[in-house]
Order: structure tokens, then sequence, then C-alpha cells
């Protein structure tokens, strides 16, 4: 069983924060609402464009994400990423 990474917790968190349900996450990132709650847990992985979606959506940077920096020193533009991704939660 995967343990769940600083990545997955932080993407965990988030959704919380935000108040977005899985269904509504995985549907934005174009996987399933089952996939999602893995990625949550650490047992599934996505690409690179659901990483810059979810920067995107969250208003935060990768290398908060990842666990790189502990704080989100770069937040995302989201009403150009907005527009430009189509973002319809």
């Amino acid at each position: 069983m995967s343990k769940p990474t600083i990545f997955s917790t932080r993407i965990k968190e988030l959704h919380t924060k935000y108040n977005y349900t899985q269904k509504q996450m995985g549907n934005y990132l174009g996987i399933s609402t089952r996939q999602y709650g893995y990625l949550e847990q650490g047992h599934f992985t996505c690409t690179y464009e659901a990483v810059i979606k979810l920067c995107a959506v969250y208003n935060v940077d990768a290398n908060y994400l990842f666990g790189i920096s502990k704080e989100n020193r770069y937040p995302f533009l989201v009403s150009t990423v907005e527009t430009q991704l189509n973002f319809n939660i």
C-alpha cells in the first residue's frame, strides 16, 4: 500500500479548503472520481498537464505542491489560466 506523499496530502488539503468535490476535480482533470481519490491517497500519478491545472485551480506553484517549498511563493495568475483552460468546475 502506498503512503501519502506531500503532493497527495497538499492536493487533498486544497480541495477541502476550496470546497471542491473529488468528482469536480476529476472532471476538471479528465480522470474519474476514483482516480482523483487515488491521487489524493498517493496511489495514482498525474500528467504534467494535470499538475499545471491543479496549480491554476488552487492558485499555487508546483514547488509548493511537491513540497519543495513550504509556502506558496508564486501564485498562479488564475484569471489568465482560467481563460486559457476554459475552466468550468
